[in-house]
C-alpha cells in the first residue's frame, strides 16, 4: 500500500512540474538552471521521479509553490502523546512479531 501511494505522488510530482516546466517554455537544461539544480540532476527527476528532497523544495521555490507547501506542512497537528504513545505501540508489535 505505501509503494502504490510514494508512486503515485512521485509520478504525479513529476507530472506536474514537467506541465510547469513547458508551460514556462524551457528546455530541461533550462529549467535546471533556473531552479538551480543540475541538468543531470532534473533530467532523472523528470525520467524517474529520483531527486533530493532539498532539490525538489528548490523546484517549489522557484515555481512560487513553497506557500503552498508551507500551508500542507502546517496543517499537521501533532500532539507529541499522541505520537509518542503510537511509537511506542509500534516498537511492542515488533517485537511480538519477533
Amino acid at each position: 500500500m505505501i509503494n502504490k501511494n510514494l508512486e503515485k505522488l512521485i509520478d504525479l510530482s513529476k507530472v506536474k512540474i514537467r506541465a510547469e516546466r513547458i508551460a514556462l517554455d524551457l528546455t530541461q537544461e533550462e529549467f535546471s538552471e533556473f531552479v538551480d539544480i543540475k541538468y543531470a540532476t532534473y533530467k532523472s527527476f523528470e525520467q524517474n521521479g529520483k531527486i533530493s528532497f532539498e532539490n525538489y523544495i528548490k523546484i517549489l521555490i522557484k515555481l512560487n509553490k513553497d506557500d503552498q507547501f508551507l500551508k500542507f506542512l502546517n496543517s499537521f497537528d501533532f500532539d507529541k502523546k499522541k505520537k509518542k504513545f503510537n511509537i511506542k505501540k509500534k516498537i511492542k508489535k515488533r517485537k511480538k512479531k519477533k
